[in-house]
């Protein structure tokens, strides 16, 4: 009877202490939640502020092939590995240690749609462009400028960076 009673008060205190999952907008994890992906088990994460103000694309003009539109992991991966990219956007997130955290990556283009959509940096978007990991040649990459909505413009120009990383729901 003792060990019963002992189990439902561990069962009580269980139960109390279990938190809510983090949610939209809430701090988390070194940055702020902008997306939550329940179907695939993940939600994304952006640094509270930009990382750059300033910063090209790629500093040569090649096929990366980092084409992906939904993970900027995978093209962030990609665009560091070729060589020649030299200092770009890309290698400032991956060497990124903002709020803890190391494994900060160039948001792919609905990635940084959906931070658009957001609205967290609504301010920000209506006044600069900023770069995403989606490559669209080897002249060309993606990125959301500050009178529209998924732009591309030469690699070698500067723009600004936001820095996002993935956690598991």
């Amino acid at each position: 009877m003792k060990n019963l009673f002992f189990l439902a008060i561990l069962a009580v205190i269980f139960i109390a202490c279990e938190k809510e999952p983090p949610a939209f907008g809430d701090t988390y994890q070194g940055g702020t939640i902008f997306y939550i992906n329940e179907k695939e088990g993940y939600g994304l994460i952006v640094y509270p502020t930009e990382i750059s103000s300033g910063i090209c694309w790629s500093e040569v003009y090649g096929l990366i092939e980092a084409y992906d539109s939904d993970n900027g992991e995978i093209n962030t991966e990609k665009i560091i590995n070729y060589p020649g990219t030299g200092n770009c956007a890309a290698k400032l997130c991956d060497d990124f240690e903002g709020g803890g955290y190391t494994d900060w990556y160039l948001p792919a283009s609905n990635e940084l749609g959906n931070l658009r959509l957001s609205f967290l940096f609504e301010d920000m978007f209506t006044v600069y462009h900023f770069w995403a990991s989606t490559e669209i040649n080897n002249i060309y990459a993606a990125n959301f400028p500050y009178n529209g909505w998924n732009d591309f413009l030469l690699k070698s120009n500067s723009h600004h960076v936001f820095a996002i990383r993935r956690y598991d729901l």
